[in-house]
């Protein structure tokens, strides 16, 4: 409800119905309240005194019987006019008018409403592939398909911890794999995309209380699109079809339905409340040890602590960017205490994560994770981009130091500029 000096400069758009309509306060002092007057902010909105008003009515969703509907009342001083209608689009409108009802075909996304009252309501991610079985998935998942556990249990126990860490579901749904994760996103990552489809296609459709989102695809073990959809996607020839009749520019429709939508067109298979319930019926969900971030090529930062001298890195050869990464990764677990670790030492011998390091550095990230920033550093320093490699080695060592992060940032920029240091 607002209230202006004058007429609104433009009609606006989205809305179903706007009809504007005279209306005379005789006394002044109206206001907008509902049978319980529950709505206290719009108490006394309108002038107080009496008059000639113009008053322009926007609705929407009242042909939705499962639906909310929303209003936009907007008043001005105006002397009396003819009714108005800018927009009429609802079929209640026409009914209410005496007019015949328009043909309203249903849009695609009404067949997720029921999400609106389920576990899934607030943020999740939902993954379809094909071409695949269920334990495969999981692994894709980098879960796995030998250690399953009570749903419930995984998600009390997180909540008691106040952790995020990431656990998936899956069910067979004939011809397809559904994977469900509960406020989690790790099927909208690349890494797990390919993997899943690897063997056909795989698609996903991650949302948040926040109203983030990401619709991606996946086929044949390459990664086609995977982006927040806004408006206009540019989208691959393969997938512009599945997002025909979808506008994720009209904020009014609901993001995470429609991709949803296209995520079904594209495997062949969705998501239904009857799967959900087989799901949460069956009562058991596997436990993710997520990837590693992925490693990106760079620059130094405006503000990075090495000051000047992250400047001079530019000009260092590939094999001393190399030699100073692996001095930070080494420096990280001197200070943390884990000089001696074998799986360490292994790894710096061999410039590159062992099996049994990877692992230990993706279980890093878990909430109960050890040595979070001595994980970052040693994976940060197989970046196959030396300047990133050397740069964001050094940023992760600062944070294994702790305590002693000034000294490590002193020594490191004592080998960038006097490189025959020792």
């Amino acid at each position: 409800m607002s209230v202006l000096d004058g007429p609104p400069p433009d009609v606006a758009t989205g809305w179903e119905e706007i009809v504007e309509v005279s209306w005379r306060a005789a006394l002044g002092g109206a206001s907008v309240v509902g049978p319980h007057a529950v709505e206290p902010h719009l108490r006394r909105v309108t002038p107080p005194w009496p008059g000639d008003y113009r008053l322009r009515v926007h609705a929407r969703g009242r042909d939705d019987t499962d639906e909310a509907e929303y209003y936009e009342l907007v008043v001005w001083q105006a002397p009396a006019a003819p009714e108005t209608v800018y927009a009429r689009a609802d079929r209640l409108g026409h009914r209410l008018r005496g007019e015949p009802e328009p043909a309203r075909p249903e849009r695609p996304e009404t067949a997720y409403r029921w999400l609106r009252n389920s576990a899934l309501s607030e943020a999740a991610t939902v993954t379809v592939v094909t071409g695949t079985d269920v334990a495969d998935v999981l692994r894709a998942f980098n879960a796995d398909p030998a250690r399953p556990e009570s749903l419930r249990t995984i998600g009390e126990d997180l909540m008691r911890r106040q952790s995020i860490d990431p656990y998936v579901a899956v069910l067979d749904i004939g011809g397809a794999v559904l994977a469900v994760e509960y406020n989690g996103w790790q099927g909208s990552t690349a890494p797990v995309l390919t993997r899943a489809s690897a063997g056909g296609r795989a698609a996903s459709m991650y949302w948040n209380v926040n109203a983030v989102t990401r619709l991606s695809f996946a086929d044949n073990g390459e990664m086609l699109l995977s982006e927040e959809p806004f408006g206009d996607i540019d989208a691959p020839p393969q997938i512009t079809a599945m997002l025909a009749d979808l506008d994720f520019a009209d904020h009014h429709r609901r993001k995470h339905m429609m991709g949803l939508v296209a995520v079904q067109r594209f495997t062949g298979h969705g998501i239904t409340a009857e799967d959900l319930a087989r799901i949460e019926a069956a009562d058991i969900g596997f436990r993710i040890v997520p990837d590693l971030p992925t490693l990106y090529p760079g620059r130094p930062q405006p503000g990075n602590p090495l000051g000047p001298a992250a400047e001079t890195l530019a000009g260092l050869s590939e094999p001393m960017l190399r030699d100073l990464a692996w001095w930070a990764a080494m420096q990280a677990a001197h200070y943390a205490g884990l000089g001696e670790d074998p799986e360490i030492a292994a790894s710096v011998a061999a410039r590159t994560l062992t099996p049994d390091a990877h692992l230990r550095a993706r279980r890093s990230q878990l909430h109960d994770g050890e040595h979070r920033w001595v994980w970052l550093a040693l994976h940060r320093a197989t970046n196959p981009d030396p300047l990133a490699a050397a740069t964001d080695t050094i940023d992760a060592a600062r944070y294994a130091a702790g305590p002693h992060a000034a000294n490590l940032i002193a020594d490191a920029q004592t080998k960038i500029t006097r490189p025959d240091t020792p």
